[in-house]
């Protein structure tokens, strides 16, 4: 009997410029799939570098070369970070890959100093609000959010 499998390699990387266009990519996806863009996506989904330049990080998932999914920690304070624009291509959701992307996030933001994070989000992203408190964070506010038209639910995880 021969049993044949498909074996998915992922790595997770920081930032290079050759993965650019498929951070905006993943996040629009998503963002108009649910939502309309806002001025503030815009911005950050034009120039990922300034996350960079304000001492953040920005991670992919890649598997064959190819980014598969994304997610951004943004500089707030020097303990302080958001966990922003995380997005998985649909084709490979499911298989842990946001889970990973969380926790290198995570172990980065740590490492550099961070002793809590927080994120925005809608309750409406089920899935993703599921993920968010399975990886320990809890709703801090409930309501609109200054920054984002769609942000109705925030939640902070202590490092």
């Amino acid at each position: 009997m021969l049993i044949c499998c498909k074996i998915t390699i992922m790595q997770i990387v920081k930032f290079e410029p050759k993965y650019r266009a498929a951070f905006k990519q993943l996040n629009l996806q998503w963002i108009t799939k649910f939502f309309r863009v806002e001025s503030k996506d815009s911005e950050q989904l034009d120039n990922p570098e300034q996350c960079l330049a304000a001492g953040g990080e920005i991670f992919f998932a890649v598997v064959d070369g190819r980014a598969v999914g994304t997610c951004a920690m943004y500089k707030v304070t020097p303990t302080r970070f958001e966990l922003a624009k995380m997005a998985v291509d649909p084709e490979f959701r499911g298989a842990g890959f946001g889970n990973a992307l969380m926790q290198a996030a995570e172990d980065w933001a740590r490492h550099q100093g961070a002793d809590e994070v927080f994120l925005v989000s809608n309750t409406i992203l089920e899935t993703a609000i599921a993920l968010y408190k399975k990886h320990g964070y809890r709703t801090t506010k409930l309501g609109q959010n200054p920054d984002y038209d769609r942000g109705n639910i925030e939640m902070t995880k202590t490092l």
